[in-house]
């Protein structure tokens, strides 16, 4: 199969499920010397996994662990010999690039002039009304910030909303100031990427970039692939793919085949499970509740959804749903029986499970400290509170 999924709501049977497909039975077939490709969201979750698979094996060797992006980028060269290897182009690359497109802004450009004004804007003097200035950071700090926001922003654009690059590769536009004034950046920035390029005599490409060269053309076989064996390729615990990222692994599938474990905390089908917003929409009717009618999915507003995932549980819906459409809806699911500590969090578990409303849920207990909501006026406050927390708990 060539995509490959795997539930669960709890990540210690996603490691057992894991493990197996890393370690087959005797007698499969699988090279001892080949290794073990897998995709984490960072380094905490790859040390655990490491540790986990040890204890469970006895030893955990040969694995290589990557982030979603390094691992799509070695299978995308793997598939295009014969060429120079490309460079990445990381966030840093684009903000040191608009760095440069910064210096060489044309004074005569309107274009340019939200970028400008900020970029040439000088912090007014401290006074007895004003004793704290305002905007007085220097202005190589703001340019240096400014560059990091936009490469940041440029990258998600790359992956989440790939039809604005498109259209401002090609000279196209949105109305408004600022995104006129993004697009001209961008387009700015990767002329200086090309530049780059050119000086070092190697490819400067994006992941987008990459994938359309190889992917438009016949790729050739990846290299290390034996007896007509695809590689395999094992992507654990990722809380969310993009839309890119997923529709370039079902590009893939017929070259690699790829095994997902994600985290689900429903064993029922939530997929329809709506936002306020969402439902607004539909009770105000439009063109969204004439395309759910079509659907016919109407009848599900009637069904009073679980609160919280009503409220915070779009992003996992559509991760989910996403990851079902790229399997075709064949999936291995692995609820282990509940056994829920008597607690709030239990209780709270227990419900995401089975659908049923923290308020209809049998048991019925006082407040107590495994669910905790701490207001913080910041995110400095935020990361303080989290510290002295641990530290009271290890205390």
């Amino acid at each position: 199969m060539p995509v490959e999924l795997y539930f669960s709501n709890r990540i210690e049977q996603l490691a057992a499920d894991l493990a197996a497909n890393l370690y087959p039975p005797q007698g499969e077939d699988r090279l001892a010397l080949d290794p073990l490709r897998i995709v984490v969201p960072n380094r905490n979750l790859a040390k655990w996994l490491q540790l986990t698979l040890a204890r469970k094996q006895g030893v955990c060797m040969n694995v290589d662990y990557a982030y979603l992006d390094t691992a799509l980028w070695d299978l995308l060269v793997n598939m295009s010999p014969g060429e120079p290897p490309p460079m990445p182009v990381s966030q840093n690359i684009y903000a040191l690039a608009l760095l440069r497109v910064f210096e060489q802004l044309p004074e005569e450009e309107v274009i340019f002039g939200p970028i400008r004004g900020y970029l040439n804007r000088l912090g007014k003097q401290a006074s007895s009304a004003n004793p704290a200035p305002t905007h007085a950071l220097p202005a190589d700090t703001r340019r240096w910030q400014l560059a990091r926001k936009l490469a940041h922003l440029f990258q998600e654009y790359e992956l989440n909303r790939p039809e604005w690059p498109s259209a401002w590769r090609l000279g196209r536009f949105e109305s408004g100031a600022m995104a006129v004034c993004q697009g001209h950046l961008y387009r700015r920035t990767l002329q200086v990427c090309e530049q780059v390029a050119d000086g070092v005599g190697q490819p400067l490409w994006t992941l987008p970039q990459l994938a359309q060269r190889v992917l438009d053309q016949p790729p050739a076989p990846l290299e290390g692939t034996k007896d007509s064996r695809k590689p395999v390729v094992h992507i654990f615990g990722l809380s969310q793919i993009s839309t890119f990222h997923t529709e370039l692994i079902g590009r893939l599938r017929s070259w690699v085949d790829f095994r997902i474990y994600t985290l689900n905390p429903s064993a029922d089908f939530w997929e329809d499970v709506r936002t306020p917003r969402e439902k607004l929409r539909y009770a105000a009717g439009g063109a969204a509740a004439q395309d759910l009618e079509q659907e016919g999915a109407t009848d599900l507003f009637g069904v009073s959804d679980h609160p919280l995932l009503s409220l915070w549980g779009k992003p996992g819906r559509e991760h989910i749903r996403n990851l079902c459409e790229l399997s075709g809806y064949d999936f291995n699911a692995t609820f282990p029986p509940p056994d829920w500590p008597d607690t709030i969090l239990g209780r709270l578990q227990a419900s995401l499970l089975s659908l049923v409303d923290v308020d209809d849920a049998p048991v019925a207990m006082a407040q107590d400290v495994s669910i905790q909501v701490v207001g913080c006026p910041g995110a400095l406050r935020e990361v303080e509170t989290v510290y002295e927390r641990i530290l009271h708990q290890l205390e």
